[in-house]
């Protein structure tokens, strides 16, 4: 018996680390090439120019972060736009990064996305980027995966070992440089993020929003479903990047407590968190870099857990 589960282990290893391959194979094939996996469908590159907004807009669909890297590169002397993304996605990471205490696989650097990014047609510099990925979903919220974390790794999932079709746009990221914020690109790649979606007949675009109001002191412990309820006055949630989600017609599908999940021994977590004494196990608060988390302290096992939740929010197509 013991023989049998060593030998369904091994295989089971095997199959894992071929589909593994599959994908870092097709992070290799230069940009603008026809992906070799056709569910996916190929990857493109689009550039124009928006004299409505003053901008120029490149979008690279079915780019894995590889192949994005080498597009940065090529055009960063001719734009300074494409050194800026260089700087902010090839990342050199010191060790111990608190990346490397993320709970489950990341592959980020695997899976195939699309790079939504405007360009100041004056000086070149980038404006704001947006970055999303395909996968399949079954249009029922029970079924959302737990945040961008689940998101990412079911888009690795159904593109390299199922080989399922993807009919759902996830917004992984929305970034707008600080020079030009309070102007409504944000808006503009929300909406961008839309017509791809139209573009590649995608049923459904969703988003696991972040929202910062959510790690300010006063709300840090509050659960995520909580939080999201909040609303002002006027009706609209207390949450600004909820409330510009909603303005634009977006719908509160659902929370998630565990969008990002980290745990770490108690020496790492002085490292990567705070300095501050650990006397007990148990739920508490504390700060990183002007944020505040609520952690779980297991002095008993040396485990620190931090949760990052999300709003799970659906744009209308």
């Amino acid at each position: 018996m013991f023989i049998e589960i060593l030998v369904y282990c091994l295989l089971a290893g095997i199959a894992l680390l071929a589909a593994f391959q599959l994908g870092r194979k097709s992070c290799t094939r230069p940009a603008g090439d026809v992906a070799k996996n056709s569910r996916v469908g190929g990857s493109r590159v689009r550039s124009s120019k928006d004299p409505s907004l003053e901008c120029e807009l490149v979008v690279l669909e079915n780019h894995c972060l590889r192949d994005a890297l080498q597009y940065f590169r090529r055009n960063a002397e001719s734009r300074p736009a494409f050194d800026r993304l260089l700087s902010l996605y090839k990342v050199e990471r010191r060790f111990p990064d608190l990346s490397h205490f993320r709970l489950g696989p990341n592959m980020f650097d695997s899976i195939n996305l699309d790079w939504i990014i405007f360009i100041n047609p004056t000086t070149g510099e980038l404006v704001g980027h947006g970055i999303t990925t395909r996968f399949a979903w079954d249009q029922d919220i029970a079924s959302l995966p737990g945040g961008w974390q689940g998101v990412v790794r079911a888009s690795y999932i159904h593109s390299h070992v199922d080989q399922r079709q993807p009919n759902t746009l996830v917004g992984l990221f929305i970034f707008v440089e600080d020079q030009f914020r309070q102007q409504g690109w944000a808006n503009n790649v929300i909406e961008e993020m839309r017509a791809l979606a139209k573009r590649n007949a995608i049923q459904a675009l969703i988003i696991p929003l972040r929202p910062p109001l959510r790690y300010k002191k006063e709300y840090a412990a509050m659960p995520m479903a909580e939080f999201a309820a909040l609303m002002r006055d006027d009706g609209l949630p207390l949450d600004h990047w909820i409330r510009l989600h909603t303005r634009l017609g977006a719908r509160i599908l659902c929370a998630s407590e565990k969008s990002h999940q980290h745990a770490m021994p108690v020496q790492d977590f002085h490292v990567q968190f705070s300095q501050i004494p650990l006397s007990e196990s148990g739920d508490m608060l504390v700060e990183r870099n002007g944020e505040w988390y609520k952690i779980h302290v297991d002095l008993e096992h040396d485990i620190v857990l931090i949760n990052q939740g999300c709003v799970w929010v659906r744009h209308a197509l």
